[in-house]
């Protein structure tokens, strides 16, 4: 894996990562809908998840933890596609933003 074990370790957060945090409601609910499905593969798993907002700006952080700026791109597009308000979505686009200005990687 790009970065490593590393890439995993906890960090303090700035405010400008708060945005991943996911609501206590939803974190909720996607615990009980992971529990619920045990017997899944992660990626079926991620199939079902699909569907939510939260699950790819988290999943667009992790990957940008990892290295893996492409693919955080890709999630962070998905997330604004699923977005629930203009607020979500520019707030998203701000990251893709940055990404872009950093030559990190190519907009979609």
């Amino acid at each position: 894996l790009e970065g490593g074990p590393e890439a995993l370790a906890d960090r303090p957060s700035a405010p400008s990562r708060v945005w991943n945090r996911i609501p206590p409601d939803i974190h909720d609910q996607i615990i009980e809908l992971a529990l619920g499905q045990s017997e899944l593969s992660p990626r079926e798993l991620a199939a079902r998840l699909g569907g939510y907002f939260y699950f790819h700006g988290v999943r667009g952080s992790m990957l940008l933890q990892l290295g893996r700026k492409n693919e955080a791109r890709d999630a962070f597009g998905r997330a604004i596609a699923l977005a629930n308000s203009p607020a979500e979505a520019m707030h998203i686009r701000q990251h893709l933003d940055r990404l872009q200005a950093e030559g990190i990687c190519s907009a979609k």
